[in-house]
């Protein structure tokens, strides 16, 4: 049996380094030192800001949980 795959291997928390735009807003800026969610895409990153990667993983989180009713419920 393999070992079990995670699909969030994608994604990790860090600081930023320097300041720049979120990918989501370019009008929400992510200064030097605050934390952002940075994304695999593709053979780059993309980096989004605190507000927007919470909206975005809430409304995941309620998607992961549909999903995981529909395979949980009955055919």
């Amino acid at each position: 049996m393999g070992r079990p795959r995670s699909f969030l291997d994608s994604m990790r928390v860090e600081v930023a380094k320097k300041a720049h735009g979120c990918k989501h807003n370019e009008a929400h800026t992510i200064a030097a030192g605050d934390k952002r969610l940075s994304v695999a895409a593709g053979m780059s990153r993309e980096n989004y800001c605190v507000p927007c990667a919470l909206e975005f993983l809430e409304r995941d989180v309620a998607s992961i949980k549909s999903t995981m009713a529909e395979l949980r419920g009955p055919m």
